[in-house]
């Protein structure tokens, strides 16, 4: 019974061996496939559009990275791939919910300096304000919902923007609910970055109901920079 028992820790062992390999291999084959696609697209002269925190999404026209080689709290990540101001426009969502304080402002701070002057951040997170105590159940940190075990912060709108506006990006909000719980929306297109836990696009308020739905804003980096802020 005891060899039996033994055999079977060392073949789970070997699994989860094999497993760990194949997954390094695979993060490996898509880093070096990322890298493939910053060159061709300096070389066709493409937009250069990043979508950071999920390289399993595909959109159009955009490169999707992860952090285990693209982590955008870490400059040298960033000096790795990219020049400063070589970056058109970046996709973020539900990626700065689980970034701490302490990492925060490294993240915005990167963003800002190998984004191109005019070169917008478009970001959404969870939002704090949202009326449904089921939904901010399942969002907030340590909550129900599927990753939420991660989130360090739970953003309302006036919280997410003048993190960005204090790093000189201007702030255009795009969809979120305000402290009465309203809820604000301005029209904005998915191919300026696909956004699919807004009201639009989440399955979950196909009803007509908002069951879900997040804070989007869009924060660009000004033509002139303010040096002061710098």
């Amino acid at each position: 019974m005891r060899g039996k028992f033994i055999s079977k820790v060392v073949r789970f062992t070997q699994v989860i061996h094999i497993d760990r390999t194949s997954r390094k291999l695979y993060n490996l084959y898509k880093r070096l496939l990322f890298v493939q696609l910053i060159h061709y697209h300096n070389f066709k002269k493409n937009k250069l559009k990043l979508i950071v925190g999920s390289s399993s999404t595909h959109q159009r026209g955009w490169i999707a990275t992860e952090q285990s080689w693209l982590d955008i709290s870490k400059s040298y990540d960033w000096d790795r791939y990219f020049r400063p101001e070589q970056v058109d426009a970046i996709l973020a969502e539900h990626v700065f919910e689980h970034i701490d304080f302490d990492d925060l402002h490294n993240s915005i701070e990167n963003v800002f300096r190998y984004l191109r002057p005019g070169a917008y951040i478009r970001i959404a997170v969870p939002d704090g304000n949202h009326p449904s105590d089921t939904y901010i159940n399942h969002v907030k940190p340590g909550g129900t919902g599927d990753g939420s075990n991660d989130h360090k912060v739970l953003y309302t709108y006036n919280t997410l923007s003048a993190q960005f506006t204090r790093a000189g990006f201007i702030v255009t909000l795009i969809e979120y609910y305000d402290e009465y719980g309203i809820f604000h929306k301005r029209k904005w297109s998915a191919a300026d970055g696909f956004i699919e836990r807004s009201l639009e696009f989440d399955k979950r308020n196909y009803s007509g109901i908002n069951k879900y739905s997040s804070i989007i804003i869009d924060a660009t980096k000004p033509e002139v920079i303010n040096i002061s802020l710098i």
